[in-house]
């Protein structure tokens, strides 16, 4: 047992879906794996479910020239599986 919440708690607990589409490739360890779930990478494609400081995140994400970027609440699933992780 990890950790004990109500669905709506689960929800509300910063969890979130990236897309991220750069111009040029995104470097290997860029996102910080404690963090990140569900990393894909594949050139100047990324996407990860993501749990903590929002801004921080998109600081981050600012010093990569992107072209499209996508947020969105995660799916249930997905947070479960951030836990397992």
């Amino acid at each position: 047992l990890v950790n004990l919440q109500s669905v709506a708690e689960l929800r509300e607990s910063g969890f979130k879906r990236v897309y991220l589409t750069a111009k040029a490739p995104i470097p290997a360890g860029y996102f910080p794996a404690g963090n990140i779930a569900e990393l894909k990478q594949e050139g100047p494609e990324a996407s990860f479910v993501y749990k903590g400081d929002v801004d921080a995140l998109f600081k981050q994400i600012a010093a990569l020239d992107i072209v499209d970027a996508f947020v969105e609440e995660p799916t249930l699933e997905e947070i479960f599986i951030h836990y397992y992780e």
